[in-house]
């Protein structure tokens, strides 16, 4: 530490002595009833003199009254060696009952403490919702760097292994679908994925990631250059993470299969994947089946339609948005509608005209309607690489269909399922 200034090793002092009280107290509450793990915390505090002066965590004159001594001497202190010998050797942690909220007390010694690559750790727990920025990052961090953590939990019902997360157990395909992961346990995934290298397959479909979990992936995808496949499918990830997967796959250079069925992504999210589909040079399949890129409407009684035909196909006004007929009324006077520019599957539809390495391409349930598939024939006549589309259930009628069908006509090879 003689090369350490006297700042630098008044803040380790304080901040290792402050651990082992956070650390040892962590390892009593496993096992032990409430009340005996308080006392035995408070034993514990008192021992290192950490107990505080007052209520609502009033700081310790204490600690800070020996740190005009040398630096040299904190080596000899014999409660500083203890503090640093627990803090290397804790190995099981639950963090999920300090308070490491906003302004929590135990925030800065949390995070310090994961900032110091506690060497020993191989299990955490902690609540990713009550816990804030800082210390979310600070686990994330510790998640990219640690060699011995191989159980994390975060709330969620699976318990993560961070090494297989990270490529340091040579794992090439994982799948943690439908686990019941959140969030907290995507931006978990994500930080591993970002330093993996080896991983080719993640399957995190089917579970509850949200729009946050898929920016998180996404981000991750930026700077990974060996996954290969990815299953994102029913997570929910909304526009938001269709636009974060979108900026992903313009830079992305390995990923050959991407998997965002029933996703909750609309037009805006529809428009993303199909610019990054004009400059991607390497997806392969693709699939946006049960999500709505058209952004057709629910039915709405014609009466609120203005317009002379109200038959499908035609244009008319709604909420003085011009928009086409996608389902003529039925027998209760009903109707569905899509905006005219139909945004998203056009985007599509343009991104095929310059594409030249999708093969498989499935659309399956977004309600395209007729002018939707008219728009992608137009684009298939022009692309001569794709080999499978799967247009079932979006509302085609014979105008859509034929369209589609003298587009594919005596293409070798081709499968065409609608």
């Amino acid at each position: 530490m003689a090369s350490l200034t006297l700042e630098q090793v008044a803040g380790k002092r304080l901040k290792l002595l402050t651990d082992m009280g956070a650390q040892m107290a962590a390892e009593v509450r496993r096992g032990v009833a409430e009340e005996a793990a308080a006392e035995a915390s408070q034993l514990v505090r008192i021992r290192l003199g950490l107990d505080r002066c007052a209520e609502g965590g009033a700081e310790d004159k204490r600690l800070k009254a020996p740190l005009g001594d040398k630096a040299e001497a904190y080596n000899d202190d014999v409660r500083f060696q203890a503090a640093v010998g627990d803090a290397l050797k804790a190995s099981r942690v639950d963090l999920s009952g300090f308070d490491l909220g906003d302004d929590g007390v135990m925030v800065g010694t949390a995070v310090a403490w994961m900032e110091s690559e506690p060497s020993a750790l191989t299990s955490l727990t902690l609540d990713w919702g009550n816990v804030c920025g800082r210390v979310r990052e600070a686990l994330l961090g510790a998640v990219r760097k640690t060699h011995t953590l191989v159980a994390l939990n975060v709330g969620d019902e699976l318990t993560l292994n961070p090494q297989q997360l990270c490529g340091r157990e040579a794992v090439r395909s994982l799948d943690l679908s439908n686990k019941g992961l959140g969030p907290g346990s995507a931006a978990v995934v994500a930080a591993g994925l970002s330093v993996n290298g080896v991983l080719n397959v993640l399957d995190i479909s089917r579970n509850d990631i949200g729009p946050v979990g898929g920016v998180a992936i996404a981000e991750a995808l930026q700077g990974n250059e060996v996954l290969k496949e990815l299953y994102l499918g029913s997570n929910s990830i909304g526009d938001e993470g269709a636009n974060a997967i979108g900026a992903a796959l313009r830079g992305n250079g390995v990923l050959t299969t991407l998997n965002l069925s029933f996703s909750d992504i609309g037009p805006a999210g529809g428009v993303a994947i199909g610019k990054a589909l004009e400059v991607n040079r390497v997806l392969t399949d693709l699939n946006l089946s049960g999500n709505n890129i058209n952004g057709e409407t629910d039915y709405i009684n014609a009466s609120e339609v203005e317009g002379e035909s109200k038959e499908v196909g035609a244009k008319v006004i709604y909420q003085g948005r011009e928009m086409v007929v996608s389902v003529g009324v039925d027998s209760d006077g009903d109707l569905k509608l899509v905006d005219v520019v139909q945004t998203g599957v056009r985007a599509i539809a343009k991104a095929l005209e310059v594409n030249g390495v999708l093969t498989k391409l499935s659309l399956y349930q977004n309600d395209i309607g007729d002018e939707g598939a008219k728009a992608l024939a137009s684009a298939l006549r022009v692309n001569g690489v794709l080999k499978n589309i799967d247009l079932r259930y979006n509302e085609l009628g014979d105008e859509g269909k034929g369209a589609i069908r003298d587009a594919a006509s005596g293409r070798v090879g081709f499968e065409l399922l609608m």
